[in-house]
């Protein structure tokens, strides 16, 4: 328990109002290495919530400002906190389950206990976090916090999760590619071949003529006259699954992490 007080204080010591604003762009990378996006109104939430304990840092000599600021901050990582755990949030572009977002209101309250001092505190809300989403955890708390380096876990996937969205985005382009091709090739095969079908009534050869100028329409095309497979982030999403698999075990340790903690608390009073 020391040495976990311990690495929360130096944690605490590193903050400052250019981190904090900094550590929204480090969940949205974090959240992205699995293959998942933020959705908008979370991403609104999250960076409020930062926001706000950026100016009550840099504000420090007015305690006023400082306490509504904090506030503020606590309102927004409360109601990322108390989101239910079941379903997913979603927006145009991204989607999280209710838990995942209820981590990051948990990572904003971890920030918000440590400047506040409150370090034991700070420790329940990071142990909270990492129960509900590992992937995001280990990316972002001191690696002290944990039996071991988990960020390696995490780190093997990311070839991976590359090779992954490489791949989608090929078949994104190609299959965008085949359908504004064929936007204008196939009808214009079409009219070849009523055209061919139209002169066979003066002269029946002109039907197979027609046949052939459809054909070499529809042949001419970048992709072929076969579409392309279709473009799908089922690899992405079964990547994020197998992570958190991946990660399973340090989601049991933050579960006894933090019982021990809350533990202790209890008897301490």
């Amino acid at each position: 328990m020391t040495m976990l007080l311990r690495a929360a204080a130096d944690a605490k010591r590193t903050i400052d109002a250019v981190t904090l604003r900094r550590t929204v762009e480090s969940i949205r990378t974090a959240v992205d290495s699995i293959g998942m996006q933020l959705a908008e109104a979370v991403l609104v939430e999250v960076r409020s919530g930062f926001d706000h304990l950026a100016v009550a840092v840099e504000v420090a000599n007015d305690d006023d400002l400082r306490r509504d600021e904090l506030r503020l901050a606590r309102e927004y990582f409360g109601r990322l906190a108390n989101r239910p755990g079941g379903g997913m949030v979603v927006g145009i572009s991204g989607a999280l389950s209710g838990d995942q977002v209820a981590a990051l209101g948990h990572l904003g309250n971890y920030h918000y206990f440590l400047i506040q001092g409150q370090e034991r505190q700070a420790l329940i809300a990071a142990y909270l976090c990492t129960e509900r989403f590992p992937a995001l955890g280990v990316q972002l708390y001191p690696p002290q916090l944990f039996s071991r380096d988990y960020r390696a876990a995490v780190a093997r996937s990311d070839a991976r999760e590359e090779s992954l969205r490489r791949e989608h985005d090929i078949r994104s382009s190609r299959w965008r590619r085949y359908r504004l091709d064929m936007a204008w090739r196939v009808p214009a095969a079409g009219g070849a071949l009523i055209a061919g079908l139209l002169g066979a009534a003066v002269s029946p050869p002109l039907a197979g003529h027609g046949v052939q100028w459809a054909h070499g329409i529809l042949a001419g095309a970048e992709e072929g006259v076969l579409p392309p497979p279709r473009p799908s982030d089922r690899g992405l999403r079964a990547h994020a699954v197998d992570v958190e698999r991946l990660l399973a075990p340090v989601r049991a340790e933050a579960r006894e992490r933090r019982a021990a903690i809350e533990a202790t608390g209890t008897r301490e009073r």
